[in-house]
């Protein structure tokens, strides 16, 4: 037993998450806006991150903030979004249409643990 404590009984490192936020920000209007927080709350559980997802509607923000800005619905980690979107400059409300559609579980779960992992 005293060798163990030691030695650390071979116990691996484990570093502490690097994501401490996760905010979904939509509002009642945006047909995509639950869809989205249910996908990011399910890659958050299969990333293994250990973060709460909260879900943020911009109508009961503060006129002058920023996440008002931002088009519904999107992922903010840490402050940023998720998927590259610059922080907005202006104050306005709209849908947000993705690229190649509302991003996958899957998408969500790489970008996550990319994320997670300082890349």
């Amino acid at each position: 037993m005293v060798a163990c404590l030691l030695t650390s009984c071979n116990t691996p490192h484990v570093e502490p998450d690097r994501i401490s936020s996760i905010q979904v920000l939509g509002f009642s209007g945006c047909p995509s806006t639950p869809e989205l927080l249910y996908r990011v709350k399910l890659a958050t559980i299969q990333s293994g991150i250990n973060a709460t997802v909260v879900y943020l509607d911009q109508h009961d923000l503060a006129q002058s903030d920023v996440r008002r800005g931002y088009p519904a619905p999107t992922v903010l980690v840490d402050g940023h979004d998720l998927y590259g979107l610059p922080a907005p400059t202006a104050i306005a409300a709209g849908c947000r249409l993705y690229a190649a559609g509302l991003p996958t579980t899957e998408s969500i779960t790489d970008r996550l643990l990319a994320t997670n992992e300082g890349q």
